[in-house]
């Protein structure tokens, strides 16, 4: 057989639907609870989740079935290409009289034809159907998307998707041509060594079947050959073609692409399958729009894991917002309208078009222009500029999101910001405006009275007209992105005990005690270095240890010899791993038999108990009602002498 042809799909979202919150639920009876029972969407008879690989599809209901739930169980899947299950099958001794019918399919009752007044039976059969309509959107040999279907977009029929233009053939897997290239493939798991890993693909080709007579399907009995449709897919690869050694890209990206659809036949082997019809899976702006997000991403992971410390880090709240937001809105906003300063950016409606520049304007970052440069062969530039308009319609609601819950807004945090080291070193009558509004915030409060505020306000000024190297030494300690010292260490060491400063302290000490939040709660949510360690398995804690010491042991790193078993042994790494885990799911499924064996042990015992207490219970009565008998014959006997 010949080589897949190993290709990238879908992501299992819809880029233009991220802000529009979290995806339905495919099942609606469980909402895709994963712990609890459901027959609409796992097994029909036990309802149970687990052991998705042991299940069978019938292929008339479309219900699912554990191989030991059916009576007999079986062991292995059956080799027959189609399977019923015992509601759906028909019997062969079942008697059908003259001019009878068989019992009606449940897929045939629930059936368009059968439920609506629609002329057409979308039923079995579809393939032989002409279709009533043909896509004149694009020509029949296009290659890449078709305007307007997205990703994610479902057909109940092949019929419909080759109305739609995505796959022309109602029957065949390829659609292509020899001598071009192939346009579009179906997924539908026909062949044993096909792998659909969601975001990647392989797709082993067609033919090595005997189709003779009128067989639509039938089992591999021969070697594929690289002609026909299998050629138009190998054309596809930027690679020339080789029948004898074949060939590899040097860059893949400059290959023809290729339109995927998912087909529900392919529930059998693939969980990305859709649970009813045929789903479009081709997007060839996927990577542009990771890259985008990525960008975005990059700019904000360093102020959310700045703030996940248990430090008080309020002081430098105000100045961080300001920076991020400030970053989000250059990208987009106006270049006139971003010379204001941090409070006034909130006034800014991203909403308008007239403060935004053009969207062929927009920076969306040099990873994302490369890639869609190089996407420039299978897009139109309308194309292009409509993805563009969706970079910025993201940074605009990120960035009205941003301003709605910014604590920019909050007089406290502005002033909080005074006691920033930088603000005071660099920008100090700054510092003493905005220590104003923290001493009018406080004292408005109730947290400090009058005469605090006024002695609080005559310390800073004369704290912040201290000599520049004064304040260097002071503040050299301080480290705003290490744990180890935070302002209230710095702070404490200068200001306790100093007369001049005793009113100053009392404030700044109440307000870092505002700032510290629940960081050491919220950190346990968080995913970072230090917590990966602490939760670390048992056993990757030693394998770390070891490795550890092994580099100690050899001098350093730098003195690590890296031979040949070394570099094998890291390659198969991933296979160990999977046979790690596959040694674990057997070691799991042995305990649940156990605990399951046991569990019925358990209730056989407790029903012959239960047996066991009701015969003792009878039994008892009976000899009570034998005593009582036996007394009564006894008196009898005695009064006839």
């Amino acid at each position: 057989m010949s080589d897949g042809v190993r290709t990238t799909v879908e992501t299992r979202y819809c880029f233009r639907h991220v802000s529009k919150g979290p995806r339905a639920p495919i099942c609606s009876k469980c909402c895709d609870h994963p712990r609890r029972r459901c027959r609409a969407c796992s097994c029909y008879l036990c309802g149970g989740k687990d052991d998705p690989e042991k299940q069978i599809l019938c292929d008339e209901c479309d219900q699912a079935y554990h191989l030991g739930c059916l009576d007999p169980p079986l062991v292995n899947l059956p080799e027959m290409d189609e399977w019923y299950c015992p509601e759906c099958k028909n019997d062969e001794n079942e008697i059908v009289r003259a001019g009878g019918k068989l019992k009606e399919s449940k897929r045939k009752s629930m059936a368009a034809s059968k439920t609506t007044s629609s002329k057409r039976d979308w039923g079995k059969g579809m393939a032989c159907v002409g279709r009533t309509k043909v896509c004149t959107i694009v020509p029949p040999d296009h290659f890449g998307p078709v305007p307007g279907v997205e990703v994610g977009t479902s057909w109940m029929f092949r019929m419909q998707a080759s109305e739609a233009g995505i796959h022309r053939p109602h029957v065949a897997g390829i659609h292509g041509r020899e001598d071009r290239g192939a346009f579009s493939i179906v997924l539908s798991g026909g062949y044993e060594d096909d792998v659909d890993n969601g975001d990647e693909f392989w797709y082993t080709g067609s033919g090595g079947r005997d189709l003779s007579g009128n067989k639509r399907t039938a089992a591999q009995s021969s070697d594929q050959k690289l002609t026909r449709m299998n050629r138009a897919l190998a054309l596809n690869c930027n690679a020339p073609i080789n029948e004898q050694k074949g060939s590899e890209s040097k860059d893949w990206k400059k290959g023809k692409p290729v339109r995927v659809i998912r087909s529900s036949k392919l529930a059998k082997h693939s969980t990305y399958a859709p649970s009813k019809g045929n789903r479009a899976a081709c997007d060839p702006f996927l990577k542009c729009k990771l890259a985008f997000c990525k960008t975005i991403a990059d700019e904000c992971q360093p102020f959310l894991q700045r703030f996940q410390t248990s430090k008080p880090m309020t002081p430098y709240l105000f100045e961080a917002v300001e920076k991020l937001l400030r970053y989000l809105m250059n990208r987009c906003v106006k270049p006139d309208l971003m010379k204001c300063t941090g409070p006034k950016l909130l006034s800014i409606d991203t909403k308008k078009s007239e403060n935004l520049i053009l969207s062929k304007n927009i920076d969306i970052g040099f990873a994302t222009k490369r890639l869609l440069g190089e996407t420039a062969i299978t897009v139109t530039e309308r194309q292009k500029l409509e993805f563009i308009h969706e970079c910025r319609s993201m940074l605009t609601t990120m960035i009205a999101k941003l301003q709605e819950k910014s604590p920019l807004k909050q007089k406290a945090v502005r002033g909080l910001s005074s006691l920033d080291p930088c603000v005071i070193q660099h920008s100090p009558q700054l510092a003493q405006k905005r220590f104003s509004f923290l001493l009018e915030e406080l004292n408005h409060a109730n947290i400090i009275n009058d005469v605090l505020a006024e002695n609080a306000k005559k310390e800073y000024l004369h704290f912040c007209n201290l000599k520049k190297s004064e304040l260097q030494e002071i503040f050299r300690p301080c480290d705003q992105f290490s744990d180890e010292v935070g302002l209230d260490t710095i702070y404490g060491s200068f200001l306790i005990g100093e007369a001049n400063y005793k009113h100053l302290w009392e404030v700044i000490k109440i307000c870092l005690v505002l700032s510290h939040g629940n960081a050491t709660v919220e950190g346990g949510f968080s995913v970072n270095k230090s917590l990966l360690v602490e939760n670390m398995h048992e056993k990757t804690v030693i394998a770390q240890r070891h490795i550890h010491d092994e580099i100690q042991e050899a001098g350093g790193i730098k003195n690590i010899h890296i031979s040949k078993k070394m570099l094998d042994y890291v390659r198969g790494a991933r296979k160990r791993y999977h046979e790690y885990l596959e040694m674990k799911k057997q070691e799991k499924s042995e305990k649940d038999k156990k605990k399951a064996e046991k569990r019925k042990l358990d209730i056989q015992v407790k029903d012959l108990e239960g047996e066991r207490k009701k015969l003792m219970m009878a039994t008892e009565e009976k000899r009570e009602a034998i005593d009582v008998e036996l007394q009564e014959l006894k008196k009898k006997q005695a009064s006839l002498y």
